[in-house]
């Protein structure tokens, strides 16, 4: 559905139209149309599938191959754990910087890169939208299509990686809707049962007195957001299609919003989303950038959540230029979530009235020390090694639960244990998940 369909009239705000790269072109060789192909994204995707926004139908193509995107320093290729390899030059690439006219092969493939081009976006003239906050032409632009996504009803999905702000982004179209007024219930997907979710979903439960709501009747006249909707029950999926072709009606009178930090083409490929639900529920879909790809947003949302957390722990403090200096240059995996953590221990914690660098306390390399491998027991080593190696393949698998279990060959109860323990569980119902 088109951004521009109108179901709700939204107040104008002031926009206007800016440049930035936009448009790649390729041409797919040896398989396929060998006509130039024109996609007016800074990420493509290219793969035997017909979901890819290339497609390459060469038996030696992952359906999901490889992807490009426009970089501050290029055209970044990525390899998408192929089967056959992406090459260039005779050479297996991973993660590499490529220039138009290069031939790329995907398998046995090849693809010839023509030109990234520039193109005219929509951008808000406002740094803020909401609760959201971001100067850099890539926020505005996001702003700019939440005011549009406003006037529909239609289902959206917020993609993006960790502590980027998904949900906030949800809450933000929410409240520039029509169902403004209406409430903004959360269900994560990620800690639904497996089995029995008609009635967890449908039907009261009968110790409640009353009968209490149900997650869709608490959700009507409002917004229901399923986080982590990659995690949602196979079993139970034909359901939730269901309940998605008929809302926003009578019964339930609710618009429908998700998050996930995957490509959900992936996920239908690996069998894990209905592709019929993945029509039903990403007509939009919202990727909301990192930080380390915005990072002329550091400094300004800095001194936004330094104002915050002064306020809400009775400080005025002030940062000074180094500790400034070593935030920008973080690279902030954990995105805005990680850095308002820094930002609110900082505060907590300095002693003077001048936030320094030794008041940024950054969680960066994980390490085992040599004396306890020398000197400690099993035990204490085997708590060690999960303390230093499962964050690792949690951020690995982009935080999926049914990954994470299947890479340690371990079921999902004690997956979402070992998240708690580390304290990386739950990441869902929080402001910036």
């Amino acid at each position: 559905m088109s951004d521009t369909t109108n179901t709700h009239t939204t107040m104008r705000v002031p926009t206007r139209r800016e440049r930035r790269p936009g448009r790649i072109s390729v041409r797919v060789l040896d398989a396929g149309d060998p006509h130039p192909i024109v996609v007016n994204s800074n990420v493509v995707t290219i793969g035997r599938s017909h979901l890819a926004d290339v497609h390459a139908p060469h038996a030696s193509v992952s359906k999901l191959h490889c992807r490009l995107s426009i970089t501050d320093v290029g055209l970044e290729l990525i390899d998408l754990d192929s089967k056959n390899g992406t090459w260039l030059r005779q050479q297996r690439l991973f993660h590499v910087t490529v220039s138009t006219g290069d031939i790329v092969t995907a398998g046995q493939c090849r693809i010839e890169i023509l030109s990234s081009d520039i193109v005219e976006v929509d951008a808000l003239e406002s740094s803020s939208c909401g609760a959201m906050f971001g100067a850099s032409l890539m926020m505005r632009e996001l702003f700019a299509r939440l005011h549009r996504l406003s006037s529909v009803d239609a289902p959206a999905v917020f993609l993006g990686e960790i502590g980027v702000g998904k949900e906030m982004a949800a809450r933000t179209l929410h409240a520039l809707s029509r169902r403004a007024g209406g409430p903004f219930v959360v269900l994560d997907a990620a800690i639904l049962p497996r089995s029995g979710l008609e009635d967890v979903l449908l039907k009261r439960e009968p110790s409640t007195a009353g009968g209490g709501a149900t997650a869709l009747e608490q959700a009507r006249g409002g917004t229901l957001f399923i986080d982590n909707i990659d995690e949602f029950p196979l079993a139970a999926q034909s359901m939730l299609l269901r309940l998605i072709q008929q809302a926003p009606s009578s019964e339930f009178d609710f618009r429908v919003m998700a998050s996930t930090r995957q490509d959900l083409r992936q996920v239908v490929i690996e069998d894990r989303l209905r592709e019929d639900l993945y029509y039903q529920i990403a007509p939009a879909v919202v990727e909301i950038p990192p930080l380390r790809k915005r990072r002329e947003d550091i400094a300004p949302l800095v001194r936004e959540l330094l104002a915050d957390a002064n306020a809400a722990h009775g400080r005025r403090l002030e940062l000074g230029d180094q500790a400034l200096t070593r935030l920008v240059a973080h690279h902030w995996s954990g995105n805005v979530r990680e850095l308002r953590g820094v930002i609110n221990r900082a505060v907590i914690e300095a002693q003077g009235p001048v936030i320094s660098t030794a008041d940024i306390v950054i969680d960066t390399a994980r390490s085992l020390p040599i004396e306890l491998l020398l000197t400690g027991s099993y035990d204490d080593i085997h708590r060690a090694v999960d303390r230093h190696l499962f964050p690792l393949v949690v951020e690995n698998t982009c935080y999926n639960i049914s990954k994470v279990a299947e890479r340690l060959g371990i079921n999902r109860r004690r997956v979402r244990t070992l998240l708690q323990e580390h304290g990386l569980y739950p990441f869902a119902h929080e402001e910036n998940s």
